[in-house]
This record gives C-alpha cells, sequence and structure tokens, in this order.
C-alpha cells in the first residue's frame, strides 16, 4: 500500500508539473519550432508539453503532427493575447478529421527539410501537404484520399516578357527560384532532374525568394498558385529603404501542373490504422459536402476579401 500511495503521489505532481507549463516550447523540439496541443474537448488550443502516450488507442495516443509555414494551407502566428495559434484550409480540414476520431494531437511548424527528416526518423508522427514520391514512400504511410489539390505556377515581375504556353524547355535560360527540398509535381520536378531547367535559386522560405524576384536575382519563381497571396503581402512589409519599392508580382496564365498532397503518417510510429482511419472519415467529409464546406468557407474568410 505504502509503495501504491508514492506510486499515486509521482503521478500527481508529473500531472501538475503538465498542467503548469505554459507558452514554453517542448524540450525535445528542435530549435525554432513551435508547438501546440489540439485537444478536441478545449475550447481552444492549449500548450502543451506531455511525453506522448505509447497506447495503440488513437484516441488516447496524442500524435505529433508537424506544419511548414505554407499559407494559405498552412500556417502559425500569434494571436492578440501573445498565444500561438495555427490557421489554414488544411490545418482546419485536419483538425475536422482528427476531432471526427476523437483523436488528440499537437502541432509544430517546422522547415521543410527538417520535417521531412524527423518524419524519416520517427521523431514526427504526422506531416501533410506532402506530395508523394518513391523515396517517400519507404518512410511514409500516405493517405489514400487527397487533402488538397494544389496547382503550381509561376511568377513573374509586373515588366516580364516571359510567357508560358506549358513547355519548360521554353523557359531553360531562365533563373528560377524554388523552395528547398519542395516537390512541385513530376513534370517540373523532372525538369530540374533531368536538367531541362538549368538555372536554380533554393531557399528553405518563400519570402526570400520573392525578394530575389523583386530585385531581378531570379527571372521566375516556382509556387502554389494562392501562396503568393500571403508572401507579397508580407514583402511588402519587410522592405528596406534601400529596396524602395518592390515591383508588383503577376502570376503567368498557364498552369505548371496541379498536383494531389496527402497526410503522411511516419513508418516509425507504427500507426497505419490512423491512417487507415483518416482515410474514412475524410472520404465521408467529402461525400457529406462538410470538405468542400470548409474549404468554401475559410476561403471566404481569408482570401475574398
Amino acid at each position: 500500500m505504502k509503495i501504491i500511495a508514492v506510486m499515486l503521489l509521482c503521478v500527481v505532481s508529473i500531472t501538475s508539473l503538465a498542467i503548469s507549463l505554459n507558452t514554453s516550447a517542448h524540450s525535445a523540439l528542435p530549435h525554432g519550432s513551435a508547438m501546440i496541443a489540439m485537444s478536441q474537448h478545449d475550447s481552444e488550443p492549449v500548450i502543451d508539453a506531455r511525453a506522448k502516450s505509447t497506447s495503440n488507442n488513437p484516441s488516447s495516443s496524442k500524435l505529433h503532427i508537424a506544419i511548414v509555414e505554407y499559407p494559405p494551407y498552412e500556417f502559425s502566428y500569434i494571436d492578440q493575447d501573445g498565444k500561438l495559434q495555427f490557421d489554414g484550409v488544411s490545418v482546419t480540414l485536419v483538425k475536422e478529421v482528427f476531432r471526427r476520431l476523437n483523436q488528440t494531437f499537437e502541432l509544430q511548424t517546422l522547415p521543410w527539410s527538417r520535417a521531412l527528416k524527423l518524419l524519416k526518423e520517427g521523431k514526427i508522427d504526422g506531416l501533410f501537404e506532402v506530395l508523394s514520391r518513391p523515396e517517400r514512400l519507404a518512410y511514409a504511410d500516405f493517405t489514400q484520399e487527397v487533402l488538397m489539390q494544389e496547382v503550381v505556377m509561376l511568377f513573374v515581375t509586373e515588366d516580364s516578357e516571359i510567357t508560358f504556353t506549358g513547355e519548360l524547355s521554353s523557359l531553360a535560360d531562365y533563373q528560377f527560384g524554388m523552395r528547398k527540398d519542395f516537390s512541385y509535381g513530376p513534370y517540373f520536378d523532372t525538369a530540374v532532374e533531368q536538367k531541362v531547367i538549368k538555372h536554380v535559386t533554393a531557399d528553405v522560405e518563400s519570402t526570400p525568394l520573392l525578394l530575389k524576384l523583386c530585385t531581378g536575382d531570379i527571372d521566375i519563381l516556382v509556387a502554389e498558385k494562392d501562396t503568393i497571396h500571403y508572401v507579397e503581402k508580407e514583402v511588402k512589409a519587410l522592405q528596406s529603404s534601400s529596396l524602395r519599392r518592390c515591383k508588383n508580382i503577376k502570376r503567368l496564365e498557364q498552369a505548371v501542373q496541379s498536383t494531389p498532397t496527402y497526410m503522411a503518417f511516419s513508418k516509425q510510429s507504427d500507426i497505419k490504422h490512423v491512417r487507415d482511419r483518416f482515410d474514412q472519415v475524410l472520404r465521408q467529409m467529402k461525400q457529406d459536402g462538410s470538405y468542400q464546406k470548409i474549404i468554401d468557407e475559410w476561403k471566404r474568410a481569408n482570401l475574398d476579401k
């Protein structure tokens, strides 16, 4: 009985310590990342630094899910109360799927290359807005249902005479900007791998690439059609006196490719059962109309202003 009492006292002490944590980041997180716990029973997200459960019960095992800064699909921000929040159309969809599954999870923001590395190592359980590529199938269990369909397009400055009719080979002499380790679909990826696109500047973030487009260091920026809406506003806010003015950016009419993106779970986490249930609920949401309703309502509130 004395041993049991000591064990109970330890559990209470650990629980009290977990509750007392507020906005501090998890000590095991990579430097610069942000994490927030999403409880489907709380009215608002709360910061949590408790260890992940090893239970195979999806509703009781908290998942560690990563996103990248990729608006309008997924991004983080600090609200007026100084609390870290996550938003985006894909974030909203994933939250609803996990809510229906009664699945607790934590979100954190990571650079894309690091997120892929940690997914491969099993240090995070999931990542979304991921294109399925052969090398990723070795370490990630992808959903069968498409999470979002992304349209990859090309962006140039307002005074550019560059045109695109669908043949990337016609743009071989131009300097492209793209995010490091991003996939832009088989057509563009293959063009880069086979040196059809010979001149590439890569960066982990979109903002520096857009600045390079403004200043003429690159000729063409490849990006998803809606992400530029957010990044261009950020660039204008960050303009230095030496830059003075960023030229307006225009989107070329012809899309490079429309590509499906998925939810990917780490094979190291051994949670195919969660992947399968995620697929089932996402499929149901598409059938009952709630999937498209979430997308339409989010875009009306955030993009169509």
